[in-house]
C-alpha cells in the first residue's frame, strides 16, 4: 500500500518546487510524513537523514512487511534500503 499510497498524495496534493533553503529536502519529507498519517493513517513512515550521491539529504523511511524501504518525497520513487546510494543514519518514526 506504501507505492499507492504515496502515488495518490503526489497526484492529488500539489506539492511545492523545490527552492534552496526555502522549499528543499526537509519540507518535502515533512510534508510527506504529513500526508502518510493524516490521509492514511500509517504509522510505519517517518524523516530520514543521510547520504545520497549529491549530498546530505532528507528523505522518507517506510515500513513495508517485514522491512523498511526509502521513499524520495520529490520524485515519489520508491526503493530498497541500499538501493541508489542513498544512507541513513538518523530517523524519527
Amino acid at each position: 500500500g506504501i507505492k499507492e499510497a504515496v502515488k495518490y498524495c503526489k497526484k492529488v496534493y500539489p506539492f511545492p518546487k523545490y527552492k534552496t533553503a526555502i522549499m528543499d529536502c526537509d519540507d518535502f519529507a515533512i510534508l510527506m510524513k504529513g500526508l502518510m498519517s493524516a490521509e492514511f493513517g500509517i504509522n510505519g513512515f517517518g524523516i530520514a537523514l543521510g547520504k545520497t550521491p549529491k549530498d546530505y539529504h532528507a528523505f522518507n523511511l517506510a515500513r513495508v512487511e517485514d522491512r523498511y524501504v526509502f521513499v524520495e518525497p520529490q520524485s515519489g520513487e520508491i526503493f530498497e534500503i541500499g538501493d541508489n546510494g542513498y544512507s541513513c543514519d538518523r530517523a524519527i518514526l
